[in-house]
């Protein structure tokens, strides 16, 4: 039931309209400015940069490091 609700057009709707998620119901139906601001076409979604995640887990924890000094001053 939940999943039903989370994933049916009113509340992909919702989502887009106030948090600015793009919808995974293709029945959803946003507003001019929603659809303006969220990712939710095809084409949109095939233009997304994909990060190299190899790169990113091998430098994590010099980042979570880093954030800690520099960010949190710990």
């Amino acid at each position: 039931m939940f999943i039903d609700l989370a994933l049916s057009p009113a509340t992909q709707e919702a989502y887009a309209e106030e948090l600015l998620f793009g919808p995974t119901n293709s029945k959803a139906e946003l507003s001019e400015q929603a659809a303006a601001d969220t990712i939710n076409t095809p084409d949109e979604v095939e233009a997304l940069l994909q990060l190299d995640w190899p790169f990113v887990i091998s430098q994590r924890a010099d980042w979570t490091e880093r954030w800690n000094r520099d960010v949190l001053g710990q």
